[in-house]
């Protein structure tokens, strides 16, 4: 799908064929989708965006300041420290911490993050491994997990 930002500017944002009948459903409307970018060390590539879900409302705050500082880390030990803390933070202090896990489980889902990122996520939801509303999804990043797993 395209997000057009305005003035002519416009991103082009992969997905599947059931995200994109998702992401039609709210045309013209103002949203909050959550997306990865790919960058390229050679600057002549453009960068990649996928879209991974479209998130509730009352997560986007507590989700946007996790992802500031957690682009503003280079390091990795301290990328997965963030992550963690902001897990912890929402389970201790939020009636939302099981959403913000399924938000994270949703976008770590690519086979690009470090494996590191992906074992952080499967060992901080294994305790909850068989809630309903996290399950598939924590199904799914296992998977890719293994799949990448095999490849390194």
């Amino acid at each position: 799908y395209h997000f057009d930002y305005g003035h002519g500017e416009k991103l082009t944002i992969a997905c599947s064929m059931q995200d994109a009948f998702i992401v039609n459903q709210y045309l013209y409307k103002t949203i909050t989708s959550l997306v990865v970018c790919k960058e390229w060390k050679n600057d002549k590539k453009r960068k990649e965006y996928t879209h991974k879900i479209i998130l509730e409302d009352l997560l986007i705050e507590e989700l946007k300041s996790y992802i500031e500082s957690y682009n503003k880390e280079n390091d990795l030990v301290s990328k997965l420290s963030i992550t963690h803390e902001f897990i912890d933070k929402m389970l201790l202090t939020s009636d939302n911490g099981m959403e913000a896990i399924k938000f994270l489980l949703i976008a770590y889902n690519d086979i690009n993050f470090h494996l590191s990122e992906l074992k952080t996520l499967l060992i901080i939801s294994k305790p909850f491994k068989d809630d309903e509303l996290i399950k598939e999804f924590r199904e799914a990043l296992l998977a890719t997990y293994e799949k990448k797993k095999m490849n390194a």
